[in-house]
């Protein structure tokens, strides 16, 4: 149950991450459009249409990029700050291979800004996604209760492990000494 409720999550994160970006990277061509209307230095926009073969590239390697980031599976953290202070270093470490593939394939069609603002929103966008992730798919899950029992070191490092995974689906209710524990004023 476990390693199936882990790889929903998973995959929900995988889809929530595509989506977000597919769509930040949409969402940017259509401001950079509409402020190369506003701003005359800016000028005129390629179409979205020259701009698909670029996205139908970034989203595979912004994956990639997550998943050797930590974002993904069992490595990933389920405490927010960690899961940012991650999701901002595989964003920069995709911006720059994004720049090196725009640099090295001689892209010049590709607007900067529009590179900026689809960075931006990217980050804004698979944020958003993810909290959505989290309220449908961990916190609206039914969770089965689950005592654990031993030793008191062990159990509380179970348990422990437990809170920091939601994703098992499980929540801790209590826990079950062997007898043999004592509180921190040393009273049994």
């Amino acid at each position: 149950m476990i390693s199936e409720r882990a790889r929903l999550v998973t995959v929900s994160y995988v889809l929530a991450d595509a989506t977000a970006t597919a769509a930040a990277f949409v969402a940017a061509h259509a401001i950079r459009t509409s402020l190369g209307g506003v701003i005359e230095a800016l000028g005129p926009v390629h179409p979205l249409s020259l701009y698909l073969p670029l996205l139908g590239f970034i989203v595979p390697i912004w994956l990639l990029v997550f998943h050797a980031a930590g974002l993904y599976g069992r490595r990933a953290s389920r405490a927010l700050r960690t899961e940012v202070a991650r999701l901002v270093r595989a964003l920069a470490v995709a911006m720059l291979l994004l720049f090196t593939i725009i640099f090295a394939a001689k892209l010049d069609f590709v607007s900067r800004p529009l590179v900026v603002i689809f960075l931006l929103l990217n980050a804004i966008f698979i944020e958003a996604g993810r909290a959505l992730v989290r309220v449908l798919v961990l916190e609206g899950a039914t969770r089965r209760r689950v005592i654990v029992a031993g030793g008191r070191d062990e159990a509380l490092r179970a348990a422990a492990t437990v809170d920091a995974h939601r994703d098992w689906g499980l929540e801790v209710i209590g826990l079950a000494t062997d007898g043999t524990w004592t509180d921190p004023q040393g009273s049994s």
